[in-house]
């Protein structure tokens, strides 16, 4: 089972001389310390929880002393467009169903193209269940659904400035991820350079292992070109009239950068408190409630919750995901 994971931040970069001054001296042998974050000891922590913390309070910080937040106009735009493309998404579900369904119906399909379609179909007509019972149970409950679809927006509206901000400052190659575009190697040369700072030491040589090694195979990642990679951080992904085509090779990006809340990493799942964040393509299971993850509504218990754009904000604690 994958899991999902929180990361990314920034900060700003303290002179050289007083960061060379300020590095964190390594514990002695006795303490338990793994690293230093911002000045304060970590301790018996999991490798992907020791993510997540560098990245979250590294993110917080880069936001905070860069004014970074979304306006109440962007705010309202964001909602908009979200339920312009749901209700668009909806509609191009329920042309689709009946276009495979008779799809199928032809003797001349290959068994490779058979599958395909009814995968197609199943997945199809599962979201479309959800979508309509979500419709059913959230009728009448608008106030109650109103907060949380800002509370979305203000989410995902600040992670886009963050990750333009990113891309602004340090450039580099902007990969694909899985509902929006990354700039990846931003990212890492931020991290680096926050850890030349002094803002955060990994003493621990398995943990540093890890934490870096989220960088270390291209292979794994789709590029943009540089005019796509401009265009990804020049103009909002809900605002294109088109959204930017992934490169044809490599995979998806590992890291997507959620505001001020949590990030992507690796297909990961990881609790956050009260909150956990779920998105992509598939269909998870919620204990014994369903969410669809793309494009979609997720209902949980006497709950309602709708979301924007292939990402869903959940009050649980723990996401299987089959």
């Amino acid at each position: 089972m994958k899991r999902l994971l929180l990361m990314l931040g920034l900060g700003l970069m303290n002179a050289i001389g007083s960061a060379q001054t300020n590095l964190p001296v390594a514990p002695a042998s006795n303490q338990v310390v793994i690293a230093i974050l911002c000045g304060k000891e970590i301790t018996s922590i999991d490798q992907a929880t020791l993510k997540e913390l560098i990245f979250k309070t590294l993110l917080e910080k880069f936001a905070k002393e860069n004014n970074i937040a979304p306006t109440e106009a962007e705010l309202d735009t964001f909602i908009i467009k979200s339920e312009e493309k749901e209700k668009q998404t909806q509609l191009d579900m329920e042309q689709d169903a009946p276009r495979l369904r008779k799809e199928l119906k032809s003797t001349s399909l290959s068994d490779r193209e058979r599958k395909n379609k009814e995968t197609q179909l199943m997945s199809t007509e599962q979201r479309l269940r959800m979508i309509r019972d979500i419709q059913k149970l959230s009728k009448g409950k608008e106030e109650q659904i109103s907060p949380m679809r800002r509370q979305w927006a203000e989410h995902v509206v600040k992670s886009w400035k963050i990750k333009q901000a990113l891309y602004q400052k340090y450039g580099g190659r902007v990969c694909s991820g899985s509902y929006d575009a990354e700039p990846w190697d931003a990212y890492r040369d931020f991290l680096k350079e926050q850890e030349k700072a002094g803002v955060f030491q990994i003493f621990d040589e398995q943990y540093k292992g890890s934490f870096w090694r989220t960088f270390g195979n291209d292979a794994m990642h789709k590029f943009y070109s540089k005019e796509d990679g401009d265009a990804a951080f020049f103009t909002p992904w809900w605002l294109m009239e088109k959204k930017l085509e992934p490169p044809a090779t490599g995979g998806a990006c590992k890291m997507i950068s959620l505001g001020n809340e949590m990030t992507l990493l690796d297909n990961e799942t990881i609790p956050l408190g009260n909150q956990m964040i779920s998105l992509g393509n598939e269909t998870i299971s919620l204990g014994n409630q369903t969410t669809s993850l793309d494009n979609g509504m997720i209902s949980l218990g006497n709950k309602i919750i709708l979301k924007g754009c292939k990402m869903t904000l959940t009050p649980c604690k723990t996401i299987s995901q089959g």
